[in-house]
């Protein structure tokens, strides 16, 4: 026997599942940005490049790395990321409302 999945229901089980998504994309955006600030103490240690960091961004992280990069005060006289990352939050804002609305 299986379960037939309404179109209400798939709707909540895909919002979820993207909700779930960007929750963990925003943890590693997080993560990363903590450890590059970290690693920028340590002379000669290896930096997360700036691309990653702005395609973990793009892929949801915009709001939560944005925030601690303000918080942590990394990279914040990059006129790219203080540029960009609040960019692609209104982007990721005007998505989700087009998405759920």
């Amino acid at each position: 026997m299986t379960a037939h999945l309404g179109s209400a229901n798939l709707h909540t089980v895909l919002t979820w599942a993207l909700a779930a998504l960007v929750a963990v994309i925003s943890l590693v955006s997080v993560a990363v940005c903590i450890a590059d600030k970290l690693r920028s103490k340590k002379k000669g240690a290896s930096r997360v490049s700036e691309a990653t960091l702005m395609t973990l961004s793009a892929f949801g992280g915009a709001l939560f790395m944005f925030l601690t990069m303000l918080v942590i005060r990394h990279k914040t006289r990059h006129a790219r990321f203080m540029i960009c990352l609040p960019l692609m939050i209104i982007f990721h804002a005007l998505i989700a409302y087009l998405i759920f609305s």
